[in-house]
Order: C-alpha cells, then structure tokens, then sequence
C-alpha cells in the first residue's frame, strides 16, 4: 500500500503516512492509531482552564455560601468608609502652629530674658572693672560719681583746682605743685574701689529696665572727711612760716615771697591729704546699677552709690 500524496510505500495498519501525516485508508475505517513519535516542532498544548463550581462543598467553588452553615443569611460587607484627608491635614497644620508657638514662647520668655540676665551681669563687671582700673568711657555714671576718671580727666579737675588756688592766692602754681594734687587725686581713686562682689541673686527686671547691686569694698569717706577736717591747714601754714622766715625775708620782692610761700605750703598740705587717704578705713557700701535695653542694646542709665559716694560728699571732702 502507496500514500496516496506523497507516494510513500505503507503497511497496512499505519493510520498516517509518516513521511506526509496524510491518512490512510486504515484510519478511515477506524483503524487503532499507532504511538506516533511527538513532533518536537509543533506547538505545545494550551491547558484548557480549571473548572470553577458554585458547590459550596467543591474545593475550587467560588460561592461565597459557608461550607459549614449553607442555610445562614448572607449579609454583604459594608463599603470601607473613605478617610476624611482634609480634616487630618487641619489637625497637623494646628499642631506645627502650636509647636511653632511654644518654641516662640520658649524663645521670648525663657531664652532671651536668660541671655540679658548674663549680658546685665557681664556688663555691670565690665563698669565695676573700668572704675577699678582708673579708666572711663563716654557714660554718664563715670561723672556722676567721680570714678574711673581717665588721664585726661584728672588733668582737667587738676586745672581747674590749680585755677582756683591761683585765684585765691594771686600766684601762679608750679609744676610741683601740680604734681601733688596729681598724687592726691590719684590716691584717692585708687581707694575709692577696693573691690567687688556682684550680687547676682539681687537681679531684677521689669519690661526692659534691670537691676542689680553690687558689693562694694572701698574707702570709708565719711571717716575720711573726718579725718581731713580735723586737720588745722592754718597753724600748719603758720609753722611752715615761722621755721622758713629768714629764708623768705632774704627775698627782694614781695611777690617772690608770696610765690614761694605758696609753692611750699601747697606741695605739703596735699601731701598731707593723701596721707590721711592712705589711712582711711575701708568699709563695705551697696552700689545699684540700673541697667536699660534699648534697640537691642544695652545701658547703664543709673549708678546708685546710696550716698557713699554722692556728689556733695566729694564736694566737701576738699
């Protein structure tokens, strides 16, 4: 038996040519189709998908009937409520306002007023060290009270002492003379401050004006103005004429007598003075600094010796 295509010679039971895959006669009448050798390059078979079942009890059923309770009522699930977005975002905007407001508060009410604390203490240490030191700036407490005079300063006071004397007594002053109302003047500054202890637990504040008192150790000037008064400059000046006459009567003129009287008795009485400064005890007075905050910076508007170191208690030291 031929293939009736390709004419290849056949047995009689195969079903198909093996050379053209043509059937045969034997596979018209139902002949018993051989085990073929797969074709390695036909496509291979798509698997037909897996049943479902809407038997509850089947293992790929897809009815949504309880297995264990098939009669039960079957209640659909509610619908997932959508979150309110807006209102959560509300939430999170206050709590940065209010987070926000606490750093403010934080920061104007804790921090700042901490930090002028410091720069008040810090600056009254500052004006305490000038005085101490002789020196002075442009603030007004330095004149007010007579301390931290600088060079000039004493210079200026020193002139106008030397105008005074040479007014009263008709006579030019000497470079000597000068010289001891310096040494005088410069005793006395030296002793006004000692030292000093700021008292930190006395700060205070109200809106931008501070205080705070400082301990200071200097001078007794009450005891020193005693001490000056108790000197009698008139029987001193009648001494110092009386053991230096032949030396003042040898002189031509009468101006050359008062000048030279003058340039001596002058020299020993301000010594006389520093001496007794020297002396003086030292007492323990409160100075209160008032200190302003002003654009940002910071002033000393006030310097409050309680009467230790007034003005009319300079004044009448001399």
């Amino acid at each position: 038996m031929f293939c009736t295509k390709c004419g290849n010679e056949l047995s009689e039971n195969e079903a198909f040519c093996p050379t053209c895959g043509t059937p045969t006669a034997a596979a018209s009448e139902g002949a018993p189709m051989p085990e073929t050798t797969p074709n390695p390059f036909a496509a291979a078979p798509t698997p037909a998908p897996e049943a479902t079942s809407d038997n509850p009890f089947a293992a790929n059923s897809t009815s949504t009937v309880d297995p264990t309770n098939p009669f039960a009522t079957q209640v659909e699930a509610a619908p997932e409520k959508k979150k309110n977005k807006p209102i959560v975002l509300v939430a999170a905007i206050l709590v940065a306002i209010l987070v926000l407001a606490g750093l403010g508060y934080a920061y104007e009410g804790i921090i700042i007023p901490k930090r002028d604390r410091e720069n008040v203490l810090a600056y009254t240490a500052t004006c305490m060290d000038t005085i101490c030191s002789g020196e002075s700036g442009e603030e007004d407490f330095y004149y007010m009270t007579g301390l931290g005079l600088s060079d000039s300063d004493i210079e200026e006071v020193e002139d106008a002492l030397m105008v005074e004397f040479e007014n009263m007594l008709g006579v030019p002053a000497s470079d000597e003379v000068r010289s001891s109302v310096d040494t005088m003047l410069r005793a006395l500054l030296d002793r006004m401050v000692e030292s000093y202890d700021v008292d930190e637990d006395s700060y205070t504040r109200d809106g931008d004006v501070m205080t705070v008192d400082v301990n200071v150790t200097g001078i007794d000037v009450v005891s020193l103005q005693a001490a000056l008064q108790e000197e009698d400059l008139e029987d001193m000046l009648y001494d110092y004429l009386y053991d230096n006459l032949d030396r003042y009567m040898a002189m031509e003129s009468e101006d050359e007598i008062q000048t030279a009287i003058a340039n001596d008795i002058l020299p020993i009485v301000f010594d006389t003075y520093t001496q007794r400064i020297n002396e003086a005890e030292s007492t323990t007075s409160v100075w209160t600094f008032t200190c302003e905050k002003k654009d940002g910076e910071l002033y000393v508007t006030e310097l409050d010796t309680h009467g230790t170191l007034s003005e009319d208690v300079l004044t009448d030291l001399f």
